[in-house]
């Protein structure tokens, strides 16, 4: 069993938590949360960038 020392620590959570911010980003971008920025940032379709009335 290896154990890690302080740096590579540091190093691994560090690329866990940058791991987790892209995910959570990623999801967010696509709609994943419920009404993300997907309609202002990627318009699916013209209905959806255009209000109606």
């Amino acid at each position: 069993m290896t154990t890690l020392t302080m740096k590579d620590r540091r190093l691994w959570i560090a690329g866990v938590a940058a791991t987790v911010v892209l995910v959570v980003a990623v999801a967010y971008v696509s709609g994943y949360f419920g009404d993300g920025p997907t309609e202002t940032l990627i318009p699916t379709s013209p209905e959806v960038s255009s209000p109606e009335g």
